[in-house]
């Protein structure tokens, strides 16, 4: 499903279209707007909301224009799809869409991308830089979609960054936020109904902006 795209969007729209189920009693503090804006992947020790996707015509801030705290509006999200994707042979890019403010210290953006069904390999190519101003953090490509539904994780799986597990998601490869990378991964493909046919390009972020 998509954010609607007019009317009135309630939180429990967002709730579903970020892949969460109910809030978990281990959560006391409900949803947050600024959080799930963020794709703040980390509160009180625990993960909690899935990236924003950048592919989304819905998320309409980008690495020029980055959403401020001033922009924390339902409406600026009509529209908004967390399931958008590219096909392959496509070129797309990853940053950081949140300026950040006090409160928000793990922002997280991504993209999907439609691998179809057909057994192959990929040559998946990574380049990229920093800023300088955009604080520490790192890339993950998952094979599946690496977040859970219920906003909880499993301690034995939980790598440090996003809730997932070996049935709905596999880890790729990840790196670095560097001032310049340049990196050729070589990914053999075969199709799993576990876990489905994207590819997810994540980019978390650590006090980015101010």
């Amino acid at each position: 499903m998509s954010l609607p795209v007019s009317g009135q969007i309630s939180f429990d729209d967002v709730r579903v279209e970020m892949s969460q189920s109910l809030i978990p009693t281990t959560f006391s503090y409900g949803y947050s707007t600024a959080d799930w804006t963020s794709g703040n992947y980390f509160y009180d020790g625990y993960p909690v909301y899935t990236p924003i996707n950048l592919l989304s015509s819905g998320s309409i801030f980008s690495e020029s224009s980055p959403l401020y705290f001033q922009d924390l509006s339902m409406s600026a999200w009509y529209g908004y799809s967390h399931t958008a994707y590219v096909g392959l042979n496509t070129t797309t890019s990853l940053y950081p869409h949140f300026a950040g403010f006090i409160g928000i210290t793990y922002a997280s953006s991504m993209t999907v991308i439609d691998l179809g069904v057909s057994n192959a390999t990929y040559n998946i190519n990574i380049s990229g830089s920093s800023s300088g101003n955009g604080g520490s953090g790192y890339w993950v490509m998952y094979y599946g979609k690496p977040w859970s539904n219920n906003g909880t994780y499993d301690a034995l799986l939980f790598t440090g960054a996003v809730p997932y597990n070996s049935v709905t998601a596999t880890p790729i490869a990840s790196g670095s936020l560097q001032y310049s990378y340049n990196n050729t991964i070589t990914y053999n493909y075969t199709y799993n109904s576990n876990k489905g046919q994207y590819l997810y390009a994540v980019l978390y972020v650590e006090n980015y902006g101010s």
